[in-house]
């Protein structure tokens, strides 16, 4: 099975909550170099068409994401309370 060609003509904005339940059933297709992910819980899921290449790029953003997440926590975490006076 061939990979139809990129169409730009609609958009559709999917949201989907990660939780214990999730799961990320992938299906290879070695021979395109591609993957698909999907994003599954019961009562739906979303899937991720990736090539290699934009793998390795969401794989690198997720990373990149995460260490500013724990980042911004940290800050948090040692940040004076809001109202409270250091002096």
């Amino acid at each position: 099975m061939t990979r139809p060609a990129l169409r730009r003509s609609s958009m559709v904005v999917v949201y989907a909550h990660v939780d214990p339940e999730t799961d990320f059933p992938a299906h290879y297709y070695p021979g395109e170099d591609r993957v698909t992910v999907d994003v599954a819980k019961p009562g739906g899921s979303v899937t991720l068409f990736l090539d290699h290449t934009e793998l390795a790029r969401f794989r690198d953003t997720l990373g990149e994401i995460e260490r500013e997440l724990a980042a911004r926590a940290t800050d948090m975490n040692t940040a004076d309370p809001i109202g409270e006076s250091t002096a």
